[in-house]
């Protein structure tokens, strides 16, 4: 008992205590993440707008090459006399020598650039920023020709990642090189990027320390990375096919890792820029403040339980308190909790306890009395029977062996009817009787009256049998009946039908008499309904009182009536769990 009470308090103290703080945490959760979602995409962005302008200015180097060859066909004419191998005029070398110094010092301004090509169609040479004429048939950097000559015609500008070796001594590396054709000629400018310094531009670029930021290619081909993308790379098989985000970051697994990434496209040199970012990373305030909240709640938890274990064992100490003194009948002793003197709730409870304690005795033998009033109540009320009735019942008689009307045993059967409602009204108030032998003394009764009333009237008896065997107190029924035919039948022209309707109702049993007299009017009940609990009637007022003493309020009695129509007496009383079936009506005359 102790534990259960123990755990509902815990849990109400538990629930006050956490319901408030989760909604708060919930509330405050959900915003950190969308303000988190929100920082990255933001971050995100800049990151890309900064990599696409760096970008820009690195492609926009063999734009320029390729816009200096147009505005100056000369270099063109030179360089393809240079390239064939043909005999050039002083003019056409100071051309070339100013093509150098212009790819040379373009070289050297960028660290990322590894060198410049240039070929023009059907040459066997080409010029490279860094080693001057070259042989496009025995120089050790050949990839790059190959990837030209088997690009579509109508491709202008694209960009791959390939193999380059500047010498047999040098081991082989990956470079991105940007092909972009000449407008003036038909010819190719490549520019070589190293990927590994371009890398560290990427790096300046990010916004977040565990950024990625890729660069890849119409293909989907990888062309840079920054550090982190490196090491991400290191631990995946393959990358997926971005697509475009928009302003907005998007949800990403990649390997069972969740990440969020946001993707530009670089649409002049059909390039896609994508940022990614861990989502544990993204959210590494929200998950501390998850943290905190747990910490917080299992806090909560603990200072529940402390809370409901001591005011639930202070409260048992004061109710074994209690429950001593109402054996003992002793006052109680203030509970003491561990180092605390009693409150004012103590000090309270403790005098309402001795005051109950005092006032009990008192309250018992007040309680004795007044049962011994309602035994005698009980007892003046069930021998008010009708002297009426007798005086006219025995005149009735009277007059019938005056007059010498009927048999003999007409007025011997009346007699005996009137011995038997005697012996039973006389009969111990304080036991019950069956329901049967009430319906008997009925039965007698009605015999009588109907008799006085030469048939005036039917009595009908609507009566579950099932019901026979309950118990009820004696003349129960018989004031009733008795109001039914005096104010009711008597009054009425003609023969009147009177009904008694005893039948199951849930876990009561509901009494009905019915009758189709005159009725009353709503004044007149009004005064019979507020006459009740006494007064100058007894019949109703008698059965009233005896029902309620009996069987509480709820089995008062309840009069319906309209005038001309007639008059419903009714009320009910408890059923006991061991009465028998319910059964079908019968109906007896």
């Amino acid at each position: 008992m102790l534990k259960k009470y123990r755990f509902r308090r815990f849990l109400s103290y538990f629930l006050i205590i956490i319901i408030p703080f989760l909604v708060f945490g919930v509330s405050y959760l959900s915003s950190i993440n969308k303000e988190l979602r929100s920082d990255t995409a933001n971050d995100a962005r800049v990151s890309l707008h900064a990599v696409r302008d760096n970008l820009e200015l690195v492609l926009n180097n063999a734009t320029q090459h390729q816009n200096l060859f147009a505005s100056n066909p000369r270099f063109i004419l030179s360089l393809q006399k240079l390239l064939r191998q043909q005999n050039m005029n002083y003019d056409d070398g100071v051309m070339l020598n100013a093509i150098n110094a212009f790819l040379y010092s373009t070289v050297n301004s960028r660290n990322y650039l590894k060198s410049i090509y240039i070929y023009i169609d059907g040459c066997t040479r080409y010029l490279s920023s860094s080693d001057g004429l070259l042989s496009t048939d025995t120089h050790t950097d050949e990839s790059w020709f190959a990837q030209y000559t088997s690009a579509p015609g109508e491709q202008n500008l694209w960009v791959t990642k390939r193999a380059y070796q500047p010498s047999r001594f040098w081991p082989a590396s990956e470079i991105i090189t940007v092909f972009l054709r000449l407008r003036t000629a038909h010819g190719v400018i490549a520019v070589n990027i190293d990927p590994a310094r371009f890398g560290s531009i990427l790096d300046s670029a990010q916004t977040h320390a565990e950024q990625i930021l890729y660069i890849l290619n119409e293909d989907g081909t990888l062309l840079f990375s920054n550090t982190n993308g490196e090491k991400l790379l290191a631990s995946l098989r393959a990358l997926p096919a971005f697509a475009d985000s928009g302003e907005e970051v998007r949800p990403l697994t990649l390997d069972g890792q969740k990440y969020l990434y946001q993707s530009l496209e670089f649409s002049d040199y059909h390039l896609t820029l994508v940022s990614m970012i861990h989502q544990r990373a993204a959210y590494s305030l929200s998950n501390n403040f998850l943290m905190l909240f747990f910490w917080i709640a299992v806090a909560c938890t603990c200072a529940a339980f402390v809370i409901s274990y001591l005011i639930t064992r202070h409260n048992f100490q004061q109710i074994n308190s209690i429950l001593h003194a109402f054996d003992t009948g002793d006052a109680p002793a203030p509970a003491r909790r561990r180092g605390i003197s009693p409150n004012e709730y103590d000090v309270i409870l403790q005098n309402i306890v001795q005051m109950y304690i005092h006032s009990n005795q008192l309250k018992l033998e007040l309680a004795e009395r007044k049962l011994q009033q309602k035994n005698a109540e009980m007892a003046a009320l069930q021998m008010q029977i009708n002297p009426h009735f007798l005086f006219n019942t025995l005149q009735t008689l009277d007059m019938e062996a005056v007059r010498g009307i009927g048999p003999e045993n007409r007025i011997s059967w009346a007699i005996g009817e009137l011995s038997h409602i005697l012996q039973y009204a006389l009969g111990d108030p304080q036991t019950p009787v069956a329901l049967a032998d009430e319906l008997r003394y009925l039965r007698s009764y009605s015999n009588i009256q109907a008799y006085r009333y030469d048939e005036k009237y039917t009595l009908h008896y609507l009566v579950d049998e099932s019901l026979y065997g309950v118990p009820v107190f004696r003349m129960l029924l018989q004031p009733l009946l008795e109001n039914s035919l005096y104010h009711g039948v008597k009054p009425k022209e003609g023969h009147s039908d009177v009904w008694l309707q005893i039948h199951r109702e849930g876990d009561s049993i509901r009494f009905r008499m019915i009758d189709n007299g005159v009725g009353i009017s709503a004044q007149r009940l009004a005064e019979i309904r507020g006459g009740m609990d006494g007064g100058r009637n007894i019949g109703l007022p008698n059965v009233n009182q005896r029902l309620v003493l009996q069987y509480g309020p709820a089995s008062a009695l309840h009069i319906a009536s309209r005038e001309g129509l007639g008059t419903v007496i009714s009320f009910r009383i408890p059923l006991a769990e061991n009465d028998g079936p319910v059964s079908s009506f019968s109906a007896m005359r």
